[in-house]
């Protein structure tokens, strides 16, 4: 009985592995047949044991052994066989070579990436698009209109100020600071693009009040004054000035260098002519009132009822005096300094030699000045061009041809013409002194025209060209300098007398003159050893204050008027 039991179990587990391998068999059967069916371009889809997306025909063979185990392969009431797709099951690939598996990695990426252009994948991508944009929008509406920026950043709920002073790299910046979890915190992306900083403000700077201020220094007359400009600076703009007339292109001009005016600097330059005659007039009027000593040797000059005892005298007979000034009764001319130019009726056009230097009048830089920046005075005309000039490099190529100056209107040499307002000859004649109780006003007003005039000449002089010389005072409006050999100062036997023209500055076209502060016209004279206790302001400035003007900020620190001057006896025991 029992030989029979057993012999009957091993028929049932022979007739089971019979079975089991004619399954395995037919399943492999069934996997051909179905894609043979899908070369064909058979749409019909197949429930196959092996029929997960990154199954290929590449990599299924009859010639793999498909050995699984029973326990994955249940049978169904119907006889079917089916496979659960469940993601903790893996499949045997450790029987595959090394090609076979290469070949199945790619074919999975591919797979995914097919799927963005199926029917789903596009309507994600949609939607991701929508998202995005929304997300612009929303973030572009709290964003100041100035910032143009591109970065990602988390976004508190108050609103984004940036500032339209900075710049923004063109980058995504992805913050460092980790939030907090009380805080609501919400994920955008701000679109920006670059920002260039800007090279002129538009606010003005705030003035910075200070104690003292250093006097303005003395400058040798051995060697030629420093450069407005660096001189680096002007080296690259002539060598592309240069380069561009090399390559035959024509130099980019803008208005006044071209020839044209500037029409918001018309009404600047009529009032800067309004305000000198108003100065002059003043001035004038003060001189009568307010004592003025000037040194016969040197250009000093001092306001007081009598002139000091500081030896700072550098005239030629200084050491026979040993350094003492000879003071004499000074004159308008010696707070307004003359600073004489030549006046063209064509800026643009030849240039005045030495020979032909008593062909044309000197009238006061300033008053040139704003003839070339649109002031009409029938004395002094002046060419008004239609069509800019064209120049190459430093070469003219066309000005609009040389037109002779008109004729001149006949006028009177009396001291009451129109033209007689703009110059300082005569000005005692012609003014009589005020009336006390007008020299507080008068002087007040004679403060703010000054003003005026220092502030409208620097306008001017940002657009128009002014050239003065870097060893004389010789100064010369126009785009470039004269070749009149009478320049006499520091190694002019070199230059033949010719002068060392550069860009001017304010200072050398309406001279400030500076002056000892006193602060008691009828006091003790200034003296030597307490010379760095006094401080200085321009000659005008000193005269309206002694007459009742008030004084400008900007003056109150070099006049150091919060210093109190000690006596002679304490000035060695101060630190």
């Amino acid at each position: 009985m029992e030989g029979s039991s057993t012999s009957h179990k091993r028929k049932k587990n022979d007739e089971h592995t019979k079975k089991s391998k004619k399954r395995q068999h037919a399943r492999a059967n069934n996997v051909e047949n179905k894609m043979e069916e899908k070369r064909n371009g058979s749409n019909e889809e197949s429930l196959g044991v092996f029929e997960f997306p990154w199954m290929k025909e590449s990599m299924i063979s009859t010639s793999l052994d498909w050995s699984l185990p029973e326990s994955m392969f249940p049978v169904l009431d119907d006889g079917n066989e089916m496979f659960e797709e469940i993601s903790d099951v893996r499949w045997p690939v450790k029987r595959f070579t090394d090609e076979q598996r290469s070949i199945v990695e790619s074919i999975s990426w591919a797979e995914d990436f097919s799927l963005l252009f199926s029917e789903s994948g596009k309507v994600i991508v949609f939607g991701l698009i929508l998202i995005w944009v929304l997300t612009y929008i929303v973030n572009m509406l709290l964003v100041s209109p100035a910032c143009r920026g591109v970065y990602l950043q988390t976004i508190d709920p108050k609103p984004i100020d940036f500032s339209a002073r900075a710049s923004y790299a063109l980058c995504f910046q992805i913050p460092t600071s980790i939030p907090k979890r009380e805080c609501l915190m919400r994920l955008g992306t701000v679109f920006c693009f670059n920002q260039k900083h800007r090279e002129q403000t538009s606010f003005k700077k705030r003035y910075v009040s200070t104690q003292n201020v250093d006097l303005p220094p003395v400058l040798p007359k051995n060697k030629k004054k420093p450069y407005p400009i660096p001189f680096k600076q002007i080296q690259e703009e002539a060598r592309k000035d240069k380069k561009l007339a090399q390559m035959g292109i024509e130099k980019q001009l803008d208005p006044p260098k071209n020839g044209l005016l500037v029409p918001n600097l018309v009404p600047v330059a009529d009032q800067v002519i309004d305000n000198w005659k108003l100065l002059i007039k003043g001035l004038a009027q003060l001189l009568h009132v307010v004592p003025v000593f000037a040194c016969s040797e040197c250009g000093a000059v001092h306001v007081a009822n009598v002139g000091h005892s500081i030896r700072d005298c550098n005239g030629p007979t200084n050491s026979q005096r040993r350094g003492s000034h000879s003071w004499v009764k000074g004159t308008i001319n010696d707070v307004l300094i003359p600073v004489e130019s030549y006046h063209m009726y064509d800026p643009f056009g030849r240039r005045i030699k030495h020979e032909t230097r008593f062909e044309y009048e000197r009238i006061p830089a300033l008053v040139e000045l704003c003839i070339q920046a649109g002031v009409e005075i029938p004395e002094y005309p002046c060419r008004r061009r239609t069509q800019p000039i064209r120049m190459m490099g430093k070469r003219v190529i066309d000005r609009g041809g040389y037109h002779k100056e008109p004729e001149k209107p006949q006028t009177s040499s009396s001291l009451s013409s129109p033209l007689a307002e703009l110059d300082t000859l005569g000005v005692f004649e012609r003014y009589p002194p005020p009336t006390p109780e007008d020299i507080p006003k008068i002087a007040q007003e004679t403060m703010d025209a000054y003003e005026k005039v220092r502030l409208g000449v620097t306008k001017l002089m940002r657009k128009f060209t002014v050239k003065a010389c870097g060893y004389c005072s010789e100064v010369h409006v126009g785009p470039w300098g004269h070749s009149v050999k009478l320049c006499g100062e520091f190694k002019h036997q070199w230059r033949d007398g010719k002068h060392g023209w550069q860009d001017a500055l304010v200072d050398e076209v309406f001279p400030p003159n500076y002056v000892w502060h006193v602060r008691d016209l009828k006091g003790n004279p200034l003296t030597g050893n307490l010379r760095r206790f006094y401080g200085k302001a321009p000659a005008l400035v000193e005269i309206c204050m002694h007459s009742g003007a008030r004084v400008p900020q900007r003056y109150k620190a070099m006049m150091r008027l919060d210093i109190i001057v000690p006596d002679s006896q304490e000035a060695d025991m101060v630190a």
